[in-house]
């Protein structure tokens, strides 16, 4: 592992979050019973200071859901999620702010997550003055200090959203999370919408302020290209669960679960020449309302047996720092 992995910042234990769906008139005659979308099933993680741990997996499958959840802008059904020796899970509404101050998070559209109707200097003037970071006096020292940081010019904070590129906005939504000074940073699929060179950008950016804060990040993406290149571990999501964790290195020299070396092998090659001999994975995923019995993921596994159709696999350690959920390593 990583040296910057040393000690636990976020435990995350037996995370549940589901969405009710709505039932019709239909069903309330037939007296069906309510379902739910369960977007987050019960996972474990921690999340070590420093590290910049990648949570991948096929839209749909519940990263956003998770990430969301973990710093309580969904409230969780039931688990705990313990940071700096509090449990967000549990705390009443002013403790919460106050913890919530040092979890951030940067979106993926970066339009949408700034108001089009205020400058970048009064977005971020408010925020400073509402988690009281500085006086009003100080504030324009900070916003200006804030935009040099994600290497934009002050006369910025005259300008209103539609006035930047896609990657200048990104710039800002990184500005205003870091207004409050954070230590945990959640960056959910925040280079996604952005040309590869801005891409590039962003994610240099992502690790010197790492570096310069001390800052702790969950990089959520479907792109596992980009999480190569910045991740210090890995974990692969599959409706609701974790399935496989490890250091990037391991996970992407040696996978242990069908999954991941499916969506490993169907990596484009970075020679156009070369087209792909790896099938995509075949199927749909199921549904999150109706989730199979068994290993969720036995209706599309290459491997499937018998018994995967109906007892669903531990998360087994496999090595050091290398865990998955499959039945091929029970020990």
């Amino acid at each position: 592992m990583s040296d910057k992995a040393q000690n636990i910042l976020i435990k995350i234990q037996n995370l549940h979050k589901s969405f009710p769906l709505s039932r019709s008139l239909t069903d309330f005659v037939l007296r069906r019973p309510s379902k739910a979308v369960k977007a987050v099933d019960g996972i474990s993680l921690d999340i070590f200071e420093n590290e910049t741990l990648a949570l991948v997996g096929e839209s749909g499958c519940g990263k956003s859901s998770f990430a969301r959840t973990i710093i309580n802008l969904y409230k969780p059904d039931s688990g705990d999620i313990i940071f700096k020796g509090n449990n967000l899970a549990s705390l009443d509404k002013a403790n919460l702010k106050t913890a919530k101050r040092e979890c951030q998070m940067i979106f993926q559209d970066p339009y949408s997550s700034l108001n089009p109707r205020m400058s970048i200097g009064d977005m971020l003037h408010e925020e400073l003055l509402y988690h009281h970071i500085c006086s009003k006096k100080e504030a324009q020292t900070k916003i200006n200090e804030l935009l040099d940081m994600v290497n934009l010019n002050k006369d910025t904070a005259e300008r209103f959203p539609s006035e930047f590129s896609g990657g200048q906005r990104q710039r800002i939504g990184i500005a205003r999370a870091l207004a409050v000074n954070p230590k945990f940073l959640i960056a959910d699929e925040a280079v996604s919408a952005l040309d590869i060179s801005i891409q590039a950008q962003i994610l240099h950016l992502l690790q010197s302020l790492q570096r310069s804060h001390g800052l702790t990040i969950l990089f959520i993406s479907h792109d596992l290209r980009v999480v190569h290149y910045i991740a210090d571990r890995v974990a692969v999501m599959y409706l609701g669960k974790i399935i496989e964790l490890g250091t990037t290195d391991q996970v992407y020299t040696s996978p242990l679960h069908p999954y991941t070396k499916i969506l490993l092998d169907s990596l484009p090659s970075v020679d156009p020449r070369k087209k792909s001999s790896v099938p995509a994975i075949e199927g749909n995923l199921p549904s999150p309302i109706d989730i199979p019995p068994g290993c969720r993921f036995s209706t599309r596994c290459p491997n499937a047996k018998p018994h995967c159709f109906n007892d669903e696999p531990g998360f087994y350690k496999v090595n050091d720092d290398h865990s998955c959920a499959c039945h091929e390593y029970i020990a």
